[in-house]
């Protein structure tokens, strides 16, 4: 039996995304729609040009302004895709109306305070809610393989990573900091230097350095740039392009990768979730989340 999700939030990830696409996973919407487990039975959006749009496509419904049919479902799964700023208060709201999901895909980093999501978490935990955070490259299937076949015994001697950015520290590098403790398999990071910082919208721009075994360098750019990180082992480099989902080896020979799956990745992971993998990948969330806070504090001071 499919499990019935409802999508809360119909912008860029949530809907617009490829949007005249007929079958692609790049969004949610059609992520579920297109997926053999799941059940889109319909979304919420405050906006009534996107309300349309779904409606358009996806001839469901959008539950906008029709308080007593919202009510009466529950959804098995609620994915949340809406502003970081407005997760907690959009899922408190809905616990309020008592519908009780029993999985919930919240985007990343799921909030700008890491005691909401360190106690969102917890709630999550003792209700029984599979809470999982949209960190889609942790959950492709070719991570294990570029540990073990890829990298193989020169993965244990990589001394340097680089990464440069431009999207801000919580939307870009919250990804890569959850990314490299999924494909380092560590749990704890160091904070070895802050060099700069820079304020953007709700978001910022930092130039630091990151110790997780080895040394993790983040690079930002004001202007827009194909985002890439870099693993440095003796003499050689490994590219991965994550804006176009490539990877290349130091012969500049392409590897194959899962990457462009992103959204069906993390569909697949909910569908064969095991608690052990679950937890792992709450605790990687909140410790990306922590350290980024961290960072941003100097800010204030």
């Amino acid at each position: 039996m499919k499990i019935e999700t409802l999508v809360v939030g119909l912008g860029k990830i949530g809907m617009l995304y490829d949007y005249k696409k007929k079958k692609h996973f790049n969004n949610h919407c059609d992520a579920i729609k297109n997926h053999s487990f799941f059940k889109l039975i319909g979304g919420v959006d405050i906006n009534k040009k996107k309300k349309n749009l779904f409606i358009k496509k996806y001839n469901l419904n959008d539950f906008k302004n029709k308080k007593k049919k919202f009510n009466k479902i529950n959804p098995e799964m609620l994915v949340l895709s809406i502003p970081t700023k407005k997760n907690i208060q959009i899922f408190k709201l809905i616990l309020k109306k008592k519908i009780k999901p029993k999985i919930v895909l919240l985007e990343k980093p799921g909030s700008y305070v890491y005691s909401e999501l360190n106690k969102l978490s917890k709630f999550c935990i003792e209700n029984k809610i599979k809470l999982f955070l949209n960190y889609t490259r942790s959950y492709s299937k070719i991570i294990g393989k570029l540990h073990k076949n890829l990298l193989n015994k020169k993965f244990k001697k990589v001394n340097r990573v680089e990464i440069f950015y431009y999207k801000g520290i919580y939307n870009s590098c919250s990804h890569y900091i959850h990314f490299l403790c999924s494909m380092f398999k560590v749990n704890k990071i160091k904070i070895k230097k802050i060099i700069k910082i820079k304020k953007i919208k709700d978001d910022y721009l930092v130039n630091f350095i990151l110790d997780i075994g080895r040394d993790v360098y983040f690079y930002y750019s004001e202007k827009k740039i194909n985002e890439k990180i870099l693993f440095y082992y003796n003499d050689l480099n490994i590219q991965y392009n994550t804006g176009t989902s490539k990877i290349y080896n130091h012969n500049k020979q392409q590897i194959r990768n899962d990457f462009n799956y992103n959204l069906k990745n993390i569909l697949d992971g909910i569908k064969t979730y095991k608690k052990k993998d679950i937890n792992s990948s709450l605790n990687k969330s909140l410790v990306s989340l922590k350290t980024i806070c961290k960072i941003t504090e100097h800010l204030n001071k």
